[in-house]
């Protein structure tokens, strides 16, 4: 296993925070909540006029590094001056949903956050097959900003998953659907927050107080979260933890995969 050493660097503005890791610079901006990465040539480039924003005025920068992009060489001293603003960001989660159009079939409902998934059970035993594993994210009557149809539809001996009518899992067994459906329900639930990071990471929840765990796969944080909530915790989330601006963390509580032998 390789570790990689993180340097913290000092910054001319009190509200940077900069981190050195490999050949790459972030820097987080405790003004605007946002993360900053620079590569190579850029990360020395702002390192260099961090540097001189005490004693020089933009103008005579910008004298100093002609063969620099202007719109660039602005953004990072405006970054460096503290002058940075956070503009108006329109949030789009990266998994595209398409459009929920209600109708007459009968439908089972799940709510994660401000998502909801209406799904579709062919049949009884289709029912009785997988609503135990979404059965803690039931509910009767959503109230939810996204709302996304799922439907099974059988292709020879295999099965399909559609999401607002469109395919987006193909030639499953049906021992699978569950798997592959809480997949695609834990993506679509953290995308459709607005947040700063999501982590690789299981979290429980104690007395308002949440611990994150991030980890490899096959590392035994499953097992250890298993081991939490028969001490009282509380799930929050067994594979990704999602942190928004205001360093909230969101609960994202599906079933536990939990390997043979752990």
């Amino acid at each position: 296993m390789v570790y990689t050493d993180i340097v913290k660097l000092p910054l001319t503005c009190d509200s940077l925070y900069a981190y050195i890791i490999d050949e790459s610079l972030f820097i987080y901006s405790q003004k605007t909540q946002h993360v900053y990465g620079f590569e190579k040539g850029s990360a020395a480039l702002f390192l260099q006029i961090d540097e001189l924003v005490p004693t020089h005025s933009y103008e005579e920068i910008i004298e100093q590094y002609t063969s620099i992009d202007a719109v660039l060489l602005k953004k990072i001293y405006d970054l460096a001056a503290c002058k940075e603003s956070a503009g108006v960001i329109t949030y789009e989660a990266d998994m595209d949903l398409g459009t929920y159009i209600q109708d007459n079939l009968p439908r089972t409902y799940y709510q994660i956050d401000d998502t909801a998934f209406a799904v579709h059970y062919p049949d009884d035993a289709f029912f009785r097959y997988l609503h135990p594993v979404y059965e803690h994210l039931h509910v009767e009557n959503p109230d939810a900003k996204t709302m996304v149809s799922v439907d099974f539809i059988q292709s020879g001996d295999l099965w399909e998953i559609h999401w607002n009518n469109t395919p987006v899992e193909m030639a499953i067994p049906k021992a699978q659907l569950a798997t592959y459906l809480q997949e695609k329900m834990m993506t679509c639930a953290y995308q459709a927050q607005y947040y700063l990071i999501a982590l690789h990471a299981a979290s429980v929840e104690k007395n308002g107080k949440v611990i994150i765990m991030p980890a490899m796969a096959e590392s035994g944080k499953t097992t250890l979260t298993a081991t939490l909530l028969h001490h009282d915790f509380k799930l929050f989330s067994d594979e990704s933890t999602s942190l928004d601006h205001d360093g909230y963390v969101h609960a994202l509580p599906f079933c536990m995969n939990i390997k043979e032998g752990s």
